[in-house]
């Protein structure tokens, strides 16, 4: 990762309790934790193996539900979203409420969904939206999945290197609307 990024990436202890990933199902996790390389890792900022022989790679946070509505609709819409009785990104029937009530917001995530699909098609690789729906806020970011499986390494440092550099198109696009 720092030979990709040109930054110092280090072996940290990862958050508990983060529902990206499960920290009691991994074997690593690295992180570059400073905020002076953030231009040059934040489309791959975190990256990790889980116990079942997959590689993700995280991006930086690209941004929170409750700011893009306050962007689009105001103050008052906010106060509306955090009174919503359930804030599960992840849940279908929850997006599509918002999307009722948030139609632009929901543009917006729209996009970034599109320009991941566009881009995983692409480059051959599984890039995806995520979320963090705790505490009533979403916050959104951009993953990608390698299934390791059986690799080498050659054939491992080739994949990271391929959606490294998927990710980094993709946070570009998303970025630049």
């Amino acid at each position: 990762m720092s030979s990709l990024t040109k930054s110092p990436f280090k072996v940290e202890a990862p958050e508990r309790n983060n529902p990206l990933y499960d920290s009691k199902n991994l074997r690593w996790f690295v992180i570059c934790p400073y905020v002076e390389y953030h231009n040059q890792t934040a489309h791959a900022q975190v990256v990790w193996e889980d116990n079942q022989d997959n590689l993700w790679l995280e991006s930086s946070i690209l941004g929170f539900v409750s700011d893009w509505i306050k962007r689009d609709y105001g103050e008052e819409a906010v106060v509306k979203f955090m009174n919503m009785e359930s804030h599960d990104f992840s849940n279908p029937q929850f997006r599509q409420r918002l999307a009722k009530k948030f139609p632009a917001t929901m543009s917006r995530f729209s996009r970034y969904n599109s320009i991941a699909s566009e881009v995983s098609s692409r480059r051959h690789v599984q890039l995806r939206m995520r979320y963090d729906s705790s505490d009533k806020v979403a916050m959104i970011t951009m993953g990608a999945k390698i299934e390791i499986k059986g690799m080498d390494l050659q054939s491992k440092l080739k994949a990271i290197e391929t959606n490294v550099r998927a990710l980094k198109e993709t946070y570009q696009e998303i970025t630049d609307l």
